[in-house]
């Protein structure tokens, strides 16, 4: 077998229930937590307050910040530092979707250094040092797998750029993954967050930088999602099938923190970047299907394998068949859950696809694609993808 490494530094608390814990984990790291989330509406607000019950119980003192947004920018990580700093808080808890447990990463290293959190980019010289602050990640949401990474993405908007902090120290002490806190998803987050998770499974099993390891998890992640995710959309108040979904974005985000993900999300960040309106998972979706059909013979055993569990029991006629029967199964799974639109759908500018183009080959993710394009090839995709 070939050599690899494998690092999870997160305690996992997985199961129904279990946010009642929440206090008993964050007074480990002290007695004053910053709570991290959107601001309160019908679906969570109870979740919110029931957190801050527990925190309380627990003798844990909170200061709430709820300013989060899609898209979390630099300006607002910064007005949950200056809470942060402001209160003293020890441990910051990012209870919410990927914004939320994103936004909480990124405080955590602002509150306790030098300068905006933009300057601690994954390239930047300086990185967050051993002085960032505890986080603790509540996901709401089955999609982003932050609870389990050691990434927080950050929106720029005065440059209209999109990029992350990447360092171990960002990975949560502890992940309390509560299927009942997601029951509330409506259909168009659960599709959009669930075929993110689809994504980081099948880009890390891509990816020639992963392992046995992480291909065992993404696999058994791709599986569940293919079963589950279109379930869920129309039945999203199942707890089995949204314990199967928080399972399957668990493993997924255990799959890219260790081999990471390929081109479509260099695509992906330069989008939501330029046109924060766009829901991450959406714009994967976009482009999902024409770099499908242009990946497949450079990884066709892969390939094939997706195909495989798409369709099980199905014989095809060749490698190279099974391997493009794949392209097509998962355009109809987009279909099916809501999320087959394309770029001119979603609002894209069409003279802006060169500009989206460049920006999509300025984080290095596309360098662990199966074939590594050039700019004329990403201009190409974009193309087909916009209608």
């Amino acid at each position: 077998m070939e050599n690899f490494n494998y690092f999870q530094p997160t305690e996992i608390r997985f199961g129904a229930g279990r946010l009642h814990e929440i206090g008993e984990i964050a007074k480990r790291f002290g007695r004053r937590c910053l709570l991290v989330t959107v601001p309160a509406f019908p679906e969570l607000e109870n979740t919110f307050a029931r957190a801050k019950q527990f925190l309380h119980e627990e003798g844990v003192e909170v200061a709430h910040f709820d300013q989060v947004i899609p898209n979390p920018t630099v300006e607002i990580v910064s007005q949950g530092a200056r809470l942060a700093r402001e209160f003293g808080a020890e441990a910051v808890i990012g209870l919410g979707g990927g914004s939320s447990m994103d936004t909480a990463k990124a405080i955590a290293v602002e509150a306790t250094h030098k300068g905006s959190c933009w300057d601690y980019l994954f390239f930047r010289e300086q990185q967050p040092t051993e002085k960032t602050l505890p986080i603790i990640a509540v996901p709401t949401t089955s999609g982003t797998g932050s609870q389990v990474t050691q990434v927080a993405v950050v929106t720029n908007p005065g440059e209209r750029n999109k990029s992350a902090l990447y360092n171990s120290i960002l990975y949560p002490r502890v992940a309390i993954i509560d299927p009942e806190l997601m029951l509330s998803m409506p259909p168009q987050v659960t599709a959009a967050t669930g075929f993110d998770a689809f994504t980081h499974a099948f880009e890390s099993y891509i990816n020639p930088k992963g392992s046995p390891y992480t291909d065992l998890l993404a696999t058994e992640a791709i599986r569940i999602i293919i079963r589950t995710l279109p379930v869920a959309v129309m039945n999203g108040h199942d707890l089995v099938v949204r314990s199967r979904m928080a399972w399957a974005d668990t493993l997924a985000g255990l799959s890219i923190a260790n081999a990471g993900v390929t081109l479509p999300h260099g695509i992906g960040m330069a989008m939501s970047g330029l046109y924060p309106r766009i829901a991450h998972g959406q714009a994967l979706a976009a482009v999902y299907p024409a770099i499908m059909r242009f990946s497949w013979k450079y990884a066709k055993d892969k390939f094939a394998h997706l195909g495989e569990i798409f369709k099980p029991g199905q014989k095809s006629a060749s490698l190279e068949s099974s391997a493009a029967a794949a392209c097509e199964s998962l355009e109809s799974f987009l279909k099916t859950i809501g999320l087959r639109k394309t770029l001119k759908d979603l609002g894209v500018p069409k003279e802006e696809l060169d500009l989206l183009a460049e920006r999509s080959l300025v984080l290095p993710d596309y360098k662990n694609h199966p074939y590594v394009v050039n700019l004329n090839e990403v201009r190409k995709l974009l193309e087909e993808s916009y209608e």
